[in-house]
């Protein structure tokens, strides 16, 4: 990882929920929601030295968050949906999130990988799933990594598991 690296966080404002939830049905059974897609919502960009303190950051988000790997181009504190945007009269203070308003850092960034099985397949492990990608790219052999399971992964409810490691993130 170099010195640090930056990116982008943001507080949504509407919705307030971005993540997809899980809620228990009063037979027990797990029912997932979907999450909201943003409108609004205000950005704030982030430096980490190191992926313990970038584990910290993720270990303090909350549904109503979301992370941007880029960099906003303008220096604003809002972002909005490109529809929200263009509707708006005057959106000064504010950008969209679009390739034309956020750039990846030069310096070196974040990188993240989502894994996904299908719904007939069995998960990978965690081990299994860094040395699979290792394996495919090779420059990717010493690269720093930190696992993170998805908001579908790694339910409980009361002390019981209702769902184990299924998606998870690189």
């Amino acid at each position: 990882m170099p010195n640090s690296v930056k990116f982008t966080k943001v507080t949504a404002t509407i919705p307030e929920r971005l993540s997809k939830s899980y809620h228990l049905n009063a037979d027990g059974s797990l029912r997932k929601e979907g999450g909201g897609q943003l409108i609004k919502g205000a950005i704030e960009v982030l430096e980490v030295s190191s992926l313990a303190h970038f584990g910290s950051v993720l270990q303090s988000l909350t549904p109503q968050h979301a992370l941007i790997y880029g960099l906003p181009k303008k220096d604003v504190g809002l972002l909005h949906s490109k529809s929200y945007h263009n509707k708006l009269a005057s959106p000064t203070n504010a950008t969209t999130r679009t390739k034309d308003e956020f750039t990846w850092p030069s310096e070196g960034g974040v990188m993240m990988l989502d894994y996904d099985p299908r719904s007939d397949e069995v998960p990978m492990s965690r081990t299994a799933l860094v040395e699979a990608l290792r394996g495919a790219v090779s420059g990717l052999q010493n690269a720093s990594m930190l696992w993170w399971p998805s908001a579908s992964s790694c339910i409980w409810a009361e002390g019981s598991e209702l769902k184990g490691t299924d998606g998870q993130r690189l």
